[in-house]
């Protein structure tokens, strides 16, 4: 056999990307109904859901957290300023968040009570006068009698539940323990019905966290947003307003507790020290008047000066030793109460620890601690976790405190030691001293020290009631929130818009597993992958008819008759034979190219018995073998078509031939080839079509067409005729086709687009070739613009032609 050739003119090569990427293009045009319809429905249901979504509204505040409050920097040394604490914006945020706030916030505006319908805002409708904390969760339902009166009725609540039967628009009513009233407002346009809820107090504060957002706007800016999120617009901004306005009077309260708590104290220790003032006082001048001091300066000598600051000194320090070691021993026998004052803080009473700003600092945060556990004590018990963590931390403070009371007292020890020795040394050279100048020197600076203690107890006593009045200014409110005039969300164009985007999306990815999972043919490439390479003769699109064409071209056949003995009716003929029908139609024109494909794509001779058969039925084999013989015959070629399938053949009802006597009765010996042969319409007069219909069905159908007696016709078709076309049944049905294929010269399979299945075509061709049959190529019929827009481009090219007269 010689080697089959096609020009590489009919099917032009091109890049494997090129391929690619129209084979994706194809495929998305195949299922372009499906990428649609998905695309279509995931907007649709977009559609719907933004359409039943409720409005959601923002209203936002925004406040500024100072690095330290300059109404406290008023004080001095007592509020230091060292700039921002660490985690200090963090710590309002917290706050702000935190459930005190928001139980406020509720209480306020009475959250629990919530409008379900109308969807208009609260206030216009409902107003809670009273919504206590223990009030019990229910729905309710007002409806309209007449005028401005309403019944309300119980819709889910507990048991017992106490409300009126006759409700009035602008007259308070009870819900059990709430207050509501109607707004005012309704009497000018009173709904039908009117579906409230009263929620929990729990299940309140937990939808106003849910709702509510508080966050930094820059890093590098000490600015909190406070944003809530709700569906009514006055609310949003009532909520966000009275939470920063709680916050503030939060952070007001808690400065004016802490400086309160500091005054009270201070208070005690400048009424403490007033009175050892005024004993030292007494005794300094109880000891003039008796001892008729007047000028000590004048009546001592410098030793005796010397040795009365020393003594004086040494004094000091073991009054100051002793007045240490009772401090310490008061602080040590204390009981530890819960709900009391440290024993330490007493330290504060000592004078060196006023001028140590580590102790004071100490003191006061022992100070703020006791004051946080007592805040806490009146809701919770000392047994409390986070009591207890308070009550831990005060410890601790009280031990570093008594630390360095312990190391100071340990220097004292130090100095108390050096001066006994410096004053027993002073004691020998000054004897005739008068001990009276030296306890002169001693009263006056032990009057002096404590004057000097009572003024500082003073002066921070002063700057602390200076705190308690100054308001807390480190948080400022920059911005209130604003009622929005128009919802955030939902947003309409652009849900649609990504839900349309969503949809084309999905519906590629399922266009591309539906193709994934097709193994049907589709294009050329197909074709040549299920036949292992195999040429593809033609790509026959799909036939579409004009109506009048087809309508005078089967009056034509009522008027003349279909075949040479006339006498029969062709109203049947199929309307399938485009190349005789429309002969310049995209499909007649495929088919004249398969014509010339299989009779020039062998250099040696055109093959003169040709096989047409198929994989399954169904696939148009029929329909190409008689197109193919049609436009043979209609170019001067004298054909015969032979209907070689002998158990279902039907192109005697598509030609609208006779189907007896026909190849059966020729191989039986019933007829004459002469006898059997009828010509039908080409398209042109001048040249004929012979036709061999398959005649009656024979019970053994294959055993006929591989005899010897079908050998010997085959022969004696090849001097009678130039081309002989055979349409043979489905190869992989039955074996007739391969039986056929291995007496003709060639064989050609037939395919249609989207129905025949890459696995039976590379069936039949595995046929073909175990029997040794030359399959000439492949046929892929029923194309659309889906399947090969490729072929297209020629074909509208071919089709345009017939009007200028080119065929």
């Amino acid at each position: 056999m010689a080697e089959n050739r096609i020009s590489s003119t009919t099917f032009p090569e091109e890049g494997r990307d090129e391929i690619r990427l129209r084979d994706l293009w194809q495929t998305l045009q195949r299922h372009r109904w499906l990428v649609l319809i998905v695309a279509a429905g995931v907007t649709l249901l977009a559609g719907v859901w933004t359409w039943r979504q409720d409005p959601l509204y923002i209203s936002e505040a925004t406040l500024r957290v100072d690095e330290h409050d300059r109404g406290a920097s008023l004080l001095g040394d007592l509020s230091p300023s060292w700039g921002m604490r660490p985690g200090k914006i963090e710590t309002e945020m917290a706050v702000l968040r935190s459930r005190q706030i928001r139980e406020q916030v509720v209480d306020s505006l009475g959250l629990m009570l919530v409008l379900q319908q109308p969807k208009v805002q609260r206030d216009r409708v409902l107003r809670p006068l009273r919504v206590p904390r223990d009030a019990r969760p229910a729905s309710l339902e007002l409806r309209r009698r007449s005028g401005s009166s309403y019944s309300l009725h119980v819709l889910a609540g507990p048991d017992g539940l106490r409300v009126p039967a006759t409700v009035e628009i602008g007259v308070p009513f009870q819900v059990g323990a709430a207050e509501l009233a109607l707004a005012p407002a309704l009497v000018e346009s009173p709904p039908e019905r009117i579906r409230f809820a009263i929620r929990s107090f729990r299940g309140a504060v937990a939808s106003l966290r849910n709702a509510l957002v508080v966050q930094r706007t820059d890093p590098m800016a000490h600015i909190v947003s406070v944003r809530f999120q709700g569906t009514d617009p006055q609310l949003a901004a009532a909520i966000t307003n009275t939470l920063t306005d709680q916050f503030i009077d939060y952070k007001s309260r808690s400065s004016k507790d802490e400086a309160r708590s500091t005054v009270a104290f201070l208070r005690e220790q400048v009424a403490s020290y007033t009175a050892q003032l005024a004993e030292a006082e007494n005794r300094l001048r109880g000891f003039r008047e008796r001892e008729q001091v007047v000028s000590p300066q004048e009546e001592a000598s410098q030793q005796v000066r010397r040795l009365a600051e020393l003594r004086a000194e040494y004094d000091r320090l073991r009054g100051e030793r002793e007045a240490l070691g009772k401090l310490l021993e008061q602080a040590t026998r204390a009981p530890a109460r819960e709900n009391e004052s440290s024993p330490y803080r007493q330290l504060a009473s000592f004078p060196v620890f006023f001028s140590n700003r580590t102790v004071q600092d100490m003191l006061q945060s022992l100070t703020e601690l006791e004051n946080e556990r007592a805040k806490l004590l009146v809701r919770r018990t000392p047994e409390n976790d986070e009591v207890d963590g308070f009550t831990r931390r005060i410890r601790e403070m009280e031990m570093q405190l008594y630390q360095i009371a312990r190391n100071y007292q340990e220097g004292l020890d130090s100095q108390l030691a050096s001066h006994e020795t410096n004053v027993a040394r002073f004691a020998t050279e000054i004897q005739a001293i008068p001990s009276r100048e030296v306890e002169f020197a001693r009263l006056s600076r032990e009057q002096q020290l404590v004057a000097e203690i009572y003024n500082l107890l003073q002066t921070q006593l002063k700057e602390a009631e200076i705190r308690e009045a100054v308001e807390s200014t480190d948080v400022r409110i920059i911005d209130t929130a604003l009622v929005p005039d128009r919802p955030v969300s939902p947003r309409p164009m652009r849900n649609l818009a990504l839900a349309a985007m969503l949809g084309l999306f999905l519906g590629v990815c399922l266009a591309l597993a539906r193709e994934t999972l097709d193994t049907r043919v589709h294009t050329r490439e197909d074709l040549s992958e299920a036949t292992n390479g195999a040429p593809v003769l033609a790509l026959i699109p799909r036939i579409r008819l004009d109506g009048s064409l087809v309508a005078a071209a089967q009056n034509g056949r009522n008027g003349n008759g279909a075949n040479g003995r006339g006498g029969h009716d062709a109203r049947g003929a199929d309307e399938k034979l485009i190349t005789r029908l429309q002969p310049h139609s995209p499909a007649s024109e495929a088919y004249r190219a398969l014509r010339t494909n299989i009779t020039f794509a062998s250099m040696d001779r055109a093959p003169q018995v040709l096989v047409i058969t198929s994989a399954m039925p169904g696939d148009g084999k029929t329909t190409s073998a008689s197109n193919l013989a049609i436009t043979l015959a209609q170019q001067g070629t004298k054909v015969l078509l032979v209907d070689g399938d002998l158990r279902r053949g039907t192109l005697h009802h598509l030609l609208g031939a006779e189907q007896s006597p026909g190849l059966t009765h020729v191989l039986m010996g019933a007829a004459t080839l002469e006898d059997a042969v009828q010509e039908v319409r080409s398209g042109t007069d001048a040249h004929p079509l012979y036709f061999l219909s398959s005649g009656l069905f024979p019970p053994n159908p294959a055993e006929l067409l591989g005899s010897a007696r079908m050998r010997d016709l085959i022969a004696t078709l090849r001097e009678r005729y130039e081309m002989i076309v055979f349409d043979a049944a489905p190869l992989n049905l039955v074996t007739d086709a391969a039986l056929l294929g291995t007496v003709a010269d060639a064989t050609v399979l037939v395919a249609r687009a989207r129905t025949t299945e890459k696995r039976a075509l590379q069936h039949a061709a595995l046929q073909l070739s175990h029997l040794g049959a030359n399959m000439r190529g492949v046929v892929l019929n029923d194309v659309t613009l889906e399947d090969n827009s490729r072929y297209y481009g020629y074909a509208s090219y071919g089709y345009a032609a017939q009007g200028s007269g080119n065929t």
